[in-house]
């Protein structure tokens, strides 16, 4: 019997995405589907005395908000010690989950951002370029714009090679769709980048630059690569999608 151990296996999977086909969780509309937002704590180690959910009650579209008394048994996750349930009272590390609200719509949908890095920052470009009603606002960081010119052995085992298949390349790539963004676009990519080179995102401004658009800006980091190390980088890129957001969510 064969195996595909030890062998590069092709996945099937990709090209659905990469050509804006696939379907995700948030793509699903079902009669009566509800929504669940966790609210994490922003400490450690902290013994959780109370949680006042009369305010998230009485928001609208809000069935129900669920702490540890609402849920008995045990409900151990991640890093949790197995005693140690998902709404705990006493919390172990920053970030875990002390609630659950449970609403027909969890946020307002015109006040909703996207942002991501590499094939996250891919996707940025595709849902503002090719659904531009669909986020008020987006963030790409080093985003792959143009699969043409990225790595050849991941490329075409999904998209075959572009000499071979130039259509499929066409319509996987972001810098064939920037004449649909509507909404405002933060770009940050790293110079030194030998992953998704840089000068792919300069081409894609450029021709958001022939195109008249007013709403996009980018962001240069001279030093850094794909993976940024600078806590600087760090610090200003993250705060540059704050302010976008915070400019247009609210």
């Amino acid at each position: 019997m064969s195996t595909p151990i030890g062998l590069s296996v092709k996945r099937r999977e990709d090209r659905r995405f990469l050509t804006g086909q696939g379907r995700y969780v948030d793509d699903l509309r079902l009669a009566d589907l509800l929504h669940a937002a966790i609210v994490r704590s922003p400490h450690a180690h902290a013994r959780v005395v109370a949680i006042d959910a009369d305010r998230a009650r009485a928001l609208p579209g809000v069935l129900a908000v669920l702490t540890a008394a609402d849920v008995p048994g045990e409900n151990d996750t991640g890093p949790a010690r197995h005693d140690e349930p998902l709404f705990p009272a006493e919390v172990s590390f920053h970030g875990q989950a002390v609630a659950w609200v449970v609403a027909h719509k969890s946020v307002d949908p015109k006040r909703v951002g996207v942002y991501g890095g590499s094939y996250g920052g891919f996707m940025t470009y595709m849902s503002l370029f090719r659904a531009p009603d669909l986020f008020a606002a987006g963030a790409a960081l080093r985003p792959v714009s143009d699969w043409t010119y990225y790595n050849d052995e991941y490329t075409s085992n999904i998209l075959n090679r572009p000499e071979d298949d130039p259509e499929a390349y066409t319509k996987s790539s972001p810098i064939e769709y920037v004449a649909g963004l509507q909404k405002p676009l933060l770009i940050c990519d790293g110079m030194l980048d030998d992953n998704v080179f840089f000068q792919d995102n300069v081409r894609l401004v450029q021709r958001l630059i022939e195109l008249k658009k007013e709403n996009f800006e980018m962001a240069v980091y001279p030093v850094e690569d794909h993976g940024f190390v600078q806590p600087t980088s760090w610090l200003d890129e993250y705060r540059r999608i704050f302010k976008l957001f915070e400019t247009n969510l609210k």
